[in-house]
């Protein structure tokens, strides 16, 4: 099963709450406020296969201390994993489990991502073997969690306090 969206695909302007599906860009979200944002769709994903997520994202304007990223795993907004970097070149993996927050992997400094406004960076997800889940910058892998447990099979955005973000392609893979 694979799941695409590019660019290319989105004519005209669309309206979804702060998200906005608007040629030439797949998504552009504006977090006009404190606290965090996640949009999110369905996917046919299951636990028991290997997936990859993947995304180009690109930090528009905003804060630069704050996440943006992947949001993966979502069941509902009370149980969700997301991939987060900031536009200052840090990267961060947390989770939220029966409404209650986790930090998996904390900020972490790398120079793996294109700092600043306009840049663009690919994240990517691999979940692998039923209980790894490997994590990338610009196609270098910077971590990975081992005994993984999934939530749910939504799939998304994450953005976090006063910033602008535009996604180029959201990719969802599974491999039997």
């Amino acid at each position: 099963m694979e799941f695409l969206i590019e660019e290319s695909e989105r004519k005209g302007p669309v309206c979804l709450v702060n998200v906005y599906f608007q040629y030439p860009h797949l998504f552009a979200c504006t977090d006009e406020g404190e606290g965090m944002f996640e949009p999110v769709i369905p996917t046919n994903i299951s636990a028991d296969n290997d997936y990859h997520i993947t995304a180009i994202l690109n930090h528009v304007s905003g804060v630069s201390n704050s996440g943006y990223g992947l949001t993966f795993s979502y069941k509902d907004s009370g149980n969700l994993y997301f991939f987060e970097i900031s536009g200052e070149g840090y990267y961060r993996v947390c989770r939220f489990l029966d409404n209650q927050f986790y930090t998996i992997l904390p900020w972490t400094a790398t120079d793996k991502i294109f700092k600043g406004n306009g840049q663009q960076n690919k994240l990517r997800i691999w979940y692998q073997g039923g209980q790894i889940c490997e994590f990338y910058i610009n196609d270098v892998m910077v971590n990975r969690i081992d005994n993984f447990q999934t939530e749910g099979n939504f799939t998304g955005f994450v953005i976090e306090n006063n910033q602008t973000i535009k996604a180029k392609m959201l990719k969802v893979e599974e491999r039997n």
